[in-house]
């Protein structure tokens, strides 16, 4: 992964002109940006980034940091900050009600990631497009990251993937792309919270390895690429040499992945699935014939389409050092 160096500067407040002083002081963060720079505001300490991607993403930060050393949440956001970057921290019962949070409600927990530059943050982005609920919380983790915490009771699982859809389609339009979503399980209590932001993350992970056509994944339905994925690297090399060959390192064309795929996700109906490949069912079995004369496996067995299915993940797989 490539690491951009950024040329950074501090100053004291006194030495900023009045005009910048007085932006500074009432800016959202105590951040101001000017045409060439970024100035963050730090107690009488000023630090001043360049004004591209790299210093956005540092100041917010920074910031970021700053503000979430505050002692008592300020907000059910800062609330739930709290509670996800201190394993031990309970929340006190009087400071749940004051934010209207019930302890034992189920959550779902949504991490939306950016893997483009932003003009600005990512959690803003989210804020001014998303329609928001009630209970609904948004917390900013980092520059490119944002998590959306919605309550179980409310929406089920699918309608929660069909919201974060929703969502990045409709930033999407906006001229905001490849952003990413991870959804976790429904979980209640600080131990809950925690879990389900840790299966958003491995969700979006998984999805982005595995399945980079996908914008949204779901952790629960992520049960197979878990299991590869806790195969060694070495192993996965091994496999790929025995099943592929040492001359090819997958032997799948576009037409072949696409045709998988959607077979797959037909549950190996070969009905449906041609219909949705806008193919005649013949043609599908000659596709099919082709995979069997090439790799020896009939997808039209259920045990063969298994070993097929566990093979093309692996093949597919997108190393982690070569992701954003």
């Amino acid at each position: 992964m490539e690491r951009d160096i950024i040329q950074a500067g501090v100053c004291s407040s006194d030495d900023l002109s009045e005009e910048i002083r007085k932006k500074l002081a009432a800016a959202p963060d105590h951040m101001f940006c000017s045409d060439d720079s970024i100035y963050l505001l730090l107690g009488r300490t000023v630090c001043i980034l360049p004004n591209n991607p790299s210093g956005k993403a540092l100041a917010y930060a920074v910031a970021h940091i700053r503000n979430s050393g505050l002692s008592k949440p300020g907000s059910a956001a800062e609330l739930y900050e709290k509670i996800l970057h201190d394993e031990n921290y309970r929340a006190d019962p009087s400071m749940l009600r004051q934010y209207g949070i019930v302890r034992e409600a189920l959550r779902y927990l949504l991490a939306f990631r950016s893997y483009s530059p932003l003009e600005k943050d990512l959690c803003s982005v989210i804020c001014s497009m998303a329609p928001m609920e009630a209970a609904d919380v948004l917390i900013p983790i980092d520059y490119q990251t944002a998590l959306f915490i919605k309550e179980a009771s409310v929406h089920p699982e699918n309608e929660i993937k069909e919201f974060a859809e929703a969502l990045i389609g409709t930033m999407e339009a906006e001229g905001i792309v490849d952003i990413r979503a991870g959804i976790g399980g429904a979980y209640a209590g600080e131990d809950g919270i925690r879990k389900g932001y840790t299966e958003a993350l491995k969700a979006l992970d998984l999805g982005n390895r595995y399945h980079p056509e996908d914008h949204v994944s779901v952790y629960s339905e992520q049960m197979l690429e878990r299991i590869i994925d806790a195969i060694p690297a070495e192993k996965k090399n091994s496999l790929k040499k025995i099943f592929f060959g040492e001359d090819r390192s997958s032997g799948f064309s576009d037409e072949m992945i696409e045709t998988v795929r959607v077979f797959f996700r037909n549950d190996l109906n070969l009905t449906a699935a041609s219909k949705q490949l806008f193919i005649h069912r013949n043609t599908l079995n000659y596709r099919l014939d082709k995979i069997k004369k090439d790799f020896g496996l009939d997808l039209r067995s259920f045990s063969d389409a298994v070993i097929f299915r566990i093979m093309s993940e692996i093949a597919s797989e997108i190393p982690p050092e070569t992701r954003n």
